[in-house]
């Protein structure tokens, strides 16, 4: 059987590391370096709370020529003819090809040789860095970490508790494999034929990890979370939320890695006073009962006490789509909001508006469902159908101009026409519908009938010709 276990990151450097000829150039790009330091950052502070806590950073693949010699020698006469010596120097069982885990290998050396540990120095020296990708890459990683150190761990004392703290509580676990054939089939299971954790199983992770609280609560989370619908889960972060979030701020991309828009390293119930009417201080939110309390401020006083408690207050969490989000519990509550607002918010909204959208392209409908979904949490029902008809005839009026529907196009369409940065300086409903109008009125041309004669842009015109509501706002184009 292949050799599987845990490795302290003092235990890997220990063993005779090699990074074989087929392995692909070192690639680690400065956010993946950053993102690594600053993890181990956070948890080498919490570590000192609780100093017997350990932390696993995922799984390597090795391959070990000594076992491999083991399994092909049947120890009769021809392992005589190796001596004790050249054992050692061909078959070391402490000699270990990396198959998987290169790029979080080299970081590691790096950073440890940085915190003036020579353990890595042989490892470093040993690297085939003839490929000039992996030579940039090392040296701008290298510096990256050196000013890291510089910035954040400029004791020296402190320094040295973080050399132990990675050397001690980091860990890897592993598979030596006795066979090439074998590591390969390891890495392939482990990187594609194997279901990998989506994005979202990652926060849900990432954000227990995160959480201030024992763990009969984290399990509560994680089971909350279990018992969303997959499908509706990922629509919700990576549609309703997500796009909103990025939109407004003129990220106009369509594939945002969800991971890193929800990540957070902070965890805070205390409220501000942007997101509520100023008068409570901290929320507390049980996501079984679904009750709210919300803490007065110490200098508002009212006859009911120094707190407010509400039943099924899911609607009524202070969050707000386009804020920034707390790490654990908070993210929990987020989630928890927005979930239930999605399926008021698909039931509010007009089936026929739904059957004509879901015609159209997903990038046509994603920016409609982000864009009424904003508009929703903001203003509620006010006027809500009203705004559908506006999204839905821009989204048409891009359709029919257009032969086809392009992830470029309807870039370019939504940073023209930014309904989300209007929306987020709008007061009111009226006030945004108001200016959707004056967009459409000035800023739009009358359609080209004749242009839309074939195809599925014909199919597309024959079921909103006759639309009444889409009929009278095309009534306000100039000519």
């Amino acid at each position: 059987m292949s050799d599987i276990g845990k490795y302290s990151i003092g235990e890997l450097f220990e063993k005779q590391l090699v990074i074989p000829i087929y392995q692909r150039p070192y690639l680690w790009d400065i956010t993946q370096v950053e993102n690594l330091l600053k993890d181990f950052l956070e948890i080498f502070e919490k570590n000192k709370e609780d100093e017997d806590k350990i932390y696993l950073i995922g799984n390597m693949i090795f391959y070990n020529r000594f076992l491999a010699k083991l399994k092909e020698m049947t120890w009769t006469n021809e392992s005589k003819k190796f001596t004790l010596k050249d054992w050692q120097y061909q078959y070391n069982e402490n000699k270990l090809e990396i198959v998987d885990g290169q790029q979080r290998t080299i970081t590691l050396a790096l950073l440890i040789y940085n915190l003036e540990e020579k353990i890595t120095e042989n490892f470093l020296k040993k690297i085939n860095i003839s490929n000039p990708l992996s030579k940039k890459a090392i040296y701008d990683n290298n510096q990256i970490i050196k000013n890291y150190i510089d910035r954040f761990l400029g004791n020296e004392d402190k320094r040295k508790e973080f050399l132990i703290f990675i050397k001690e509580k980091i860990l890897i676990t592993y598979i030596i494999a006795q066979t090439l054939d074998e590591a390969f089939i390891f890495f392939d299971s482990q990187n594609t034929r194997g279901k990998p954790l989506n994005r979202h199983d990652l926060l849900k992770a990432h954000h227990l990890r995160d959480t201030n609280l024992d763990s009969e609560k984290r399990k509560i989370y994680a089971k909350l979370w279990e018992d969303y619908n997959e499908e509706e889960l990922k629509k919700l972060l990576e549609v309703y939320l997500t796009l909103s979030r990025n939109f407004v701020k003129g990220n106009y991309k369509f594939d945002i890695d969800v991971y890193e828009e929800f990540k957070s390293n902070s965890f805070t119930n205390h409220l501000n006073n942007y997101n509520q009417p100023p008068l409570f201080e901290s929320i507390d939110y049980d996501t079984q009962t679904k009750k709210l309390k919300l803490r007065l401020k110490d200098s508002v006083e009212f006859k009911i006490g120094n707190s407010l408690i509400l039943d099924n207050a899911q609607e009524f969490l202070p969050f707000e789509i386009l804020q920034s989000i707390g790490g654990g519990e908070e993210f929990f509550w987020y989630i928890s909001k927005y979930i239930n607002l999605k399926t008021t918010f698909e039931e509010q909204l007009d089936s026929k508006i739904k059957d004509l959208i879901n015609s159209l392209s997903p990038y046509l409908q994603d920016y409609f469902y982000s864009i009424t979904f904003l508009y929703f949490d903001k203003f509620g029902k006010n006027n809500f159908d009203e705004f559908c008809y506006l999204i839905l005839w821009l989204v048409s009026h891009y359709r029919l101009n257009n032969y086809s529907v392009r992830y470029l196009g309807v870039r370019k369409f939504i940073s023209k026409y930014n309904i989300f940065i209007e929306m987020f300086f709008s007061y009111s409903s009226d006030e945004i519908i108001e200016k959707i109008n004056q967009m459409i009125k000035y800023e739009f041309d009358i359609i080209d009938n004749s242009n839309v004669s074939k195809g599925k842009r014909k199919n597309y015109f024959e079921k909103i010709k006759d639309n009444k509501s889409l009929n009278n706002i095309a009534k306000m184009v100039k000519d």
